[in-house]
């Protein structure tokens, strides 16, 4: 057994010992003949596609954002839509309300990231710290092949976002407040975007709040951030502690691979046969890699596929009932593909049930997928040790809401269980799907004083994929310098550092290079400023001198 299986199996197996080992033998008959299988990749397939229609319907007959017309400063324009939107830069707010405090904000645009950088093979080589000497002189040789002058350039298409304010008490009294910088993120990418604070020039402990984000649900324009953030209740909600599942009776039942030949062993999968009435029951199963499903009458067939060439956990499949029992669950071997011979019959498939509640079961699989390779940075650290701030109820309460929590796991009814709901699903969403998170620090403006305040870290992107008429290299960075935020702005203003690496297309904040004017006074009946530009020169093609 993997250590990720024997976390999952002993945080079941420790809940109660109400259990019962079944000795699934054939069933006599099948309660559902499958006239045609999914599997999990091709389902996760589909799902990409449809994702990615939708976000490319728009541009379907040209995919740019409309460069040709070039730069535009007039305020009001979008929102803009693309393919892979990044999300705006944000403003600070507080958690508490402090009517005599002022801000004056000033955020830079700089584009120091794009300066060209070359990095050389040597580097390459070197910076894979996780081989052995054998591998990364592999390495090095490949690279010395690929780049014959020793390296390449390369420039990242990031800007480093400097947003710094001006705080200013105006009351006769020390004020004490809780500092609260938002930022749109992905939870696989969130340590590299989490913003630094410093106060005066002095670096700020932080602590993280951490927003909710649903299956599916990316933002493609900043109008999607604005509904979000536009009445506080999101970042209340992200304040909220879990909602408690122990009241949520579950029956587990965990399949495990049965002893058979390693040349029968790869040509079967274990297929489970149930009948439910899908109005009061939902499944959710882990590891499971295709199915059958006929909803309207209430069965399904899902397959276990436990050989070790399985990309996922070779040894157990889980599968979970919440709601009213199964009507009927039979299990039995099937052929691993078309060509398949037919498998062995009267083989004993150890099958062991457990009675016990969703907050346990969710317990486990947050464990291990804290610890699967899916969270694990380029260095090997899991996420769970890379935001050690962050509990275990606070891990559960983002797995729960990445399908859209309590209410929707319970509303078996609904879409989301008629493709059998699977906890890789709850994975997916949460590491990959966007979210505005926070990073918060507690700061004392003494009374009559002003304190500076500065965020920085680095912005990623919008930008379309390559397609048709679309104008080639084309990013977009945003701001909305006002929604969600409870400060008294006295002014805004934004500065562009462009380095010499970019041109405009096109802005609604009114710079022109050519004019060197790099400063605009940001406008409070505009809610979301764009700026999209191309590079100015292509990489070097000639190694550094």
């Amino acid at each position: 057994m993997s250590k990720r299986s024997e976390r999952l199996f002993s945080a079941l197996s420790g809940i109660s010992d109400r259990h019962i080992d079944e000795a699934a033998e054939p069933p006599q008959k099948q309660i559902h003949k499958p006239t045609h299988w999914m599997r999990w990749g091709t389902a996760a397939a589909c799902v990409t596609l449809i994702v990615m229609t939708v976000s490319i319907f728009p541009w379907i007959g040209g995919c740019g954002a409309g460069a040709e017309g070039g730069a535009s400063s007039t305020p009001g324009e979008g929102p803009l839509s693309f393919m892979s939107y990044a999300g705006p830069v944000l403003p600070l707010t507080l958690q508490e309300a402090a009517p005599g405090l002022t801000a004056d904000r000033t955020v830079t645009l700089d584009f120091a990231p794009w300066v060209p950088e070359w990095w050389s093979n040597q580097q390459e080589a070197d910076s894979r710290e996780d081989v052995t000497p054998a591998k990364r002189q592999e390495i090095l040789d490949d690279y010395n092949e690929w780049f014959p002058d020793g390296g390449r350039w390369q420039r990242s298409r990031d800007i480093l976002v400097k947003d710094s304010y001006t705080l200013t008490n105006t009351t006769n009294q020390d004020l004490t407040v809780t500092a609260q910088l938002p930022f749109v993120t992905k939870l696989d990418s969130l340590t590299d975007r989490r913003p630094t604070l410093t106060l005066d020039g002095y670096s700020l402990d932080t602590e993280l709040l951490i927003g909710n984000a649903k299956l599916y649900e990316d933002f493609h324009t900043w109008a999607d951030v604005d509904s979000l953030l536009r009445d506080g209740t999101y970042r209340t909600a992200t304040q909220d502690g879990p909602e408690s599942l122990a009241d949520i009776p579950a029956t587990v039942y965990v399949v495990t691979a049965p002893d058979l030949p390693p040349e029968i062993r790869d040509t079967v999968e274990i297929q489970a046969d149930v009948r439910l009435d899908h109005r009061v029951t939902g499944v959710i199963t882990k590891d499971s890699c295709g199915g059958h499903f006929d909803w309207d009458h209430g069965a399904m067939s899902l397959r276990f596929d436990l050989t070790e060439s399985h990309s996922g956990n070779p040894e157990q499949g889980v599968l979970v009932v919440l709601g009213a029992p199964l009507e009927q669950l039979e299990w039995s071997l099937a052929p691993r593909g078309s060509e398949a011979p037919a498998p062995p019959k009267d083989v004993h498939i150890p099958v062991t049930r457990y009675e016990t509640d969703f907050q346990s079961v969710l317990c486990g699989v947050t464990e291990a997928f804290l610890e699967s390779d899916d969270f694990q940075n380029a260095d090997g650290i899991p996420l769970s040790a890379q935001l050690p701030e962050l509990t275990p109820d606070c891990w559960q309460k983002l797995l729960l809401d990445s399908i859209g929590g309590r209410e929707e796991l319970l509303n078996f009814d609904s879409s989301l269980y008629r493709g059998a709901l699977q906890f890789q699903d709850f994975q997916m969403s949460m590491s990959t799907a966007q979210r505005v998170c926070w990073v918060t620090a507690q700061i004392t403006i003494p009374a009559g004083e002003s304190r500076l305040l500065t965020a920085v870290s680095r912005k990623e992107p919008s930008f379309d994929y390559r397609c048709g008429s679309q104008v080639d290299d084309l990013y977009s960075y945003d701001l909305m310098p006002w929604v969600d935020s409870n400060l008294t702005f006295t002014s805004q203003t934004a500065l562009l550092e462009d380095r010499d690496q970019v041109k405009l297309a096109r802005q609604n904040f009114g710079f022109d290079l050519e004019q060197g004017i790099k400063s605009a006074i940001l406008d409070k009946s505009v809610p979301a400023y764009y700026l999209e530009v191309q590079e100015l020169e292509p990489l070097p093609s000639t190694p550094p001198s």
